[in-house]
């Protein structure tokens, strides 16, 4: 079912179409309308003063809530601006870009001109409402337009943060935890990313990067569920998101694993049996090795499927608290637990039986030592997501996106130091990789199985924004099918690899993006 775009300023509260609508990934609860009483932003942060209260919506339609009430955003070319400039908010976009994403095909003689007055209205509607300039303002910046924003403001911002703090939950070792952070980022969701613009057949990358995002939380959750034993209650969600969304090999694995877990095992195998001939018939792959391995795994009764030791606490470190929606990067934990793996017909599955946990304090490096010590926080998350490697044997590539000066290499570099004082992890730089012996995925693939065999292998490649699609897509391939393997890619690029290709790292088992403010405002 999908919601229905209702004029701007309906009464969405009245409207029996909007009020029962089921929330996405959601288990069944009536969706509340957004009233924005006191406080419009999901979550139940405090309230902010009233002369400073707006909230711009992308997920559903398109919405501005101000003091309570919708502001009205006239018609399809102004919304559409608007729209295009909150997903680029506080970056500026030329006006070609916006002709662009308005007239994909060919622009009308007249179309300068009706972005113009677009701009001049979206102005006018701002200062008609007595927004406050520091929470969004649209200025003139050449050679476009930039859309200045204080981004706790909008709710892509707060469910990224939500998301990057239940992952980091869960890299802890507290499922339940992340369990509800990440229940919390879904609820943000009213309907498709944009629905009201998609409607008018708008198709921007940027759409279809958000929805794999929702997804690839939703596929969180659900792990985050399971690790916390209840695969009971998720069962009928997770049947259903696999039963109506575009096969997707994660979210397959999880319902495999919930199924057997509720003893229907001949289900859960007809899950794989299913899904095999349907991506040799549409993509001419087979199964990646981790469900393949699952579906043996399976098949044996293997004891590593059962559920997991409870989450015992970490000593060490204490971990940062959450950091709000105005910085999108996550604190991850300082301290967490790490599974040595054994070879064996283990592999490939859940790692509760495959080691005996055991703390490991973050290998971490003093203040006075760091190139970027205003990174401590996204240092700690790149340790975590390292853990998190070595528990799950899994490939995971790591986005730093950032502008110049934002301390992306200060901070690769402290990781780096930190990982090669305690041994951890093998680090390649870019000087290891860019020239491989073969160019192809597959040479490019063996190399990272060879060096990643026996001890954890950290690449990192700085500068990715000026890599051409070949290299993107013969990375993405690479990174894609080693299987177990516990390799963590670590790439850095400028915002404009995100616009140019916002999906690149889609391919594997595991991404996190991390976006960095400049560190004047860090």
């Amino acid at each position: 079912m999908r919601l229905r775009s209702l004029p701007a300023g309906a009464d969405y509260a009245n409207h029996a179409d909007y009020a029962n609508h089921e929330s996405p990934g959601g288990r069944g609860r009536p969706m509340p309308a957004p009233q924005a009483p006191t406080n419009p932003l999901p979550g139940g942060r405090p309230p902010r003063p009233a002369a400073d209260q707006v909230m711009f919506r992308l997920l559903g339609p398109l919405e501005v809530v101000h003091d309570g009430r919708l502001l009205p955003l006239g018609g399809v070319i102004q919304r559409t601006t608007l729209g295009f400039l909150l997903l680029h908010a506080n970056r500026v976009v030329s006006t070609t870009q916006l002709l662009k994403a308005m007239w994909p095909q060919e622009a009308p003689p007249t179309a300068r001109k009706m972005l113009q007055n677009a701009v001049s209205g979206l102005r006018g509607l701002l200062a008609r409402a007595r927004v406050d300039p520091r929470a969004a303002e649209l200025v003139s910046r050449a050679p476009g337009y930039m859309l200045r924003i204080d981004t706790s403001r909008i709710d892509l911002a707060h469910f990224q943060s939500l998301v990057q703090d239940g992952r980091a939950k869960l890299v802890a070792g507290s499922p339940r935890d992340a369990a509800r952070l990440l229940r919390e980022a879904l609820d943000c969701w009213r309907g498709p990313v944009l629905e009201d613009l998609a409607e008018t057949g708008i198709d921007w990358p940027e759409l279809a990067a958000l929805r794999n995002s929702r997804m690839a939380a939703l596929e969180d959750f659900f792990e985050a569920e399971l690790e916390g034993g209840r695969h009971h209650e998720v069962m009928a969600e997770l049947e259903a998101e696999v039963a109506l969304a575009a096969p997707r090999e994660r979210m397959c694995h999880l319902l495999m694993l919930a199924l057997y877990r509720c003893g229907r095992h001949v289900e859960a195998l007809g899950v794989y049996r299913r899904l095999r001939p349907r991506l040799l018939e549409e993509f001419g792959l087979e199964p990646g090795r981790e469900l393949q391995d699952l579906y043996q795994a399976i098949l044996r009764h293997d004891p590593a499927l059962d559920l997991p030791a409870a989450p015992r606490a970490a000593p060490g470190r204490p971990t940062p608290s959450r950091p709000g929606p105005e910085r999108q990067q996550a604190a991850g934990p300082g301290t967490a637990y790490c599974a040595e793996p054994v070879p064996g017909p283990g592999r490939g599955v859940p790692p509760a039986r495959r080691g005996t946990a055991r703390p490991a304090a973050a290998p971490a490096l003093p203040d006075s030592a760091l190139h970027s010590p205003d990174r401590t926080a996204e240092l700690d998350l790149l340790i975590s997501l390292l853990t998190l490697v070595r528990r799950k044997r899994k490939p995971h590539v790591v986005t730093i996106l950032g502008n110049r000066d934002t301390g992306k290499s200060g901070l690769v570099t402290d990781f780096g130091d930190s990982l090669r004082r305690d041994g951890v992890a093998t680090v390649w730089s870019t000087d290891g990789i860019v020239q491989p012996p073969d160019q192809s995925s597959g040479g490019l693939r063996n190399a990272l199985e060879q060096a990643a065999a026996g001890h954890p292998l950290v690449v990192v490649l700085e500068d990715l924004h000026h890599s051409d699609d070949p290299v993107l897509d013969s990375l993405g391939e690479a990174v894609r099918t080693p299987g177990p393997l516990p390799l963590m890619v670590i790439v850095t690029a400028r915002p404009e690899l995100a616009d140019r290709r916002p999906s690149w790292d889609d391919t594997a088992p595991w991404s996190t993006t991390i976006t960095l403010e400049p560190l004047s405002a860090a």
